[in-house]
């Protein structure tokens, strides 16, 4: 499998460096038009490919003046990327630097990085779009990034996040937040990132022989015939196997791919302890 369907998010930048370095460096036909920016200036944008996005800024500044660090995944489309971008441009505009042209560009000053991100997450949970939070962890190095279980996070669900955790499934279920549009959102995901061969999703299921397209089809089924898995416990099964995915997703979204099939072990695992077949 292809892993240009992995979905991209938005992500903060921040700089070690003490002398000034040109933000396109790398091109010398624009390298000394374009602004220079050194520590305490700092970024945050979206991306398709979040792993190229850093390797980009490594190649740009040297990996040690570069600390970058995912802030969100965004599922929902290239569109819903695109939204996230301008509602997070929009709210740090005070901060941005403006370039030799007077234009307003990308990077900031002025802000923390912690108050940034927590701009960013405000701005992106008022917005409605729909996103995966990765949790501020670690040394914000995405060389070495967390591999803490992340709460799924969704701007008009919060609730039913932890209803998850708990075990149980709330009146505000519907086809746009319930477990069943949940689970192909996991099962996508983890597909696009290679983690779904063919034995690692039957261990995850109730029933070992069932695939990971096949239930993914059911969930489909389900959303179009009554918006969600059955309520009580006919539906428990299936609202487990969204919550062994989640874990494994939320878990993975934190990192920069390649993820070891030994870490994706440790994972199965502690999912299959948490909500047990």
């Amino acid at each position: 499998m292809s892993n240009q369907r992995t979905h991209g998010g938005l992500y903060l930048v921040t700089l070690n460096n003490e002398t000034p370095i040109s933000v396109n460096a790398g091109d010398h036909r624009v390298a000394q038009r374009a602004i220079q920016v050194r520590r305490g200036d700092i970024k945050v944008g979206k991306s398709e490919h979040l792993t190229k996005r850093h390797g980009n800024y490594v190649r740009n500044f040297g990996r040690d003046h570069v600390n970058f660090s995912v802030l969100a995944y965004i599922p929902g489309g290239k569109s819903d990327r695109d939204r996230a971008e301008s509602v997070v441009f929009e709210c740090f505009r005070p901060f941005r630097i403006r370039g030799t042209t007077g234009r307003l560009n990308e990077w900031m000053n002025g802000v923390s990085a912690s108050d940034a991100r927590a701009m960013a997450l405000e701005a992106l949970r008022d917005s409605g779009i729909e996103h995966l939070v990765v949790p501020e962890e670690g040394d914000g190095s995405a060389d070495t990034p967390p591999m803490a279980v992340v709460g799924q996070v969704r701007a008009t669900a919060d609730r039913n996040r932890k209803a998850n955790r708990r075990g149980g499934a709330t009146a505000s279920d519907s086809p746009t937040n319930g477990y069943a549009q949940q689970t192909i959102m996991h099962i996508d995901f983890l597909d696009a990132n290679d983690v779904l061969d063919g034995q690692t999703f039957k261990r995850l299921h109730h029933r070992s022989s069932v695939s990971a397209a096949t239930h993914r089809s059911y969930c489909a089924e389900r959303i179009a015939r009554s918006g969600d898995f059955d309520r009580g416990v006919r539906g428990e099964p299936n609202r487990n196997v969204c919550r062994r995915l989640g874990l494994i997703a939320d878990a993975l979204s934190a990192r920069v791919p390649p993820v070891s099939r030994d870490e994706i072990e440790v994972l199965i695992r502690q999912a299959l302890r948490e909500f047990p077949l």
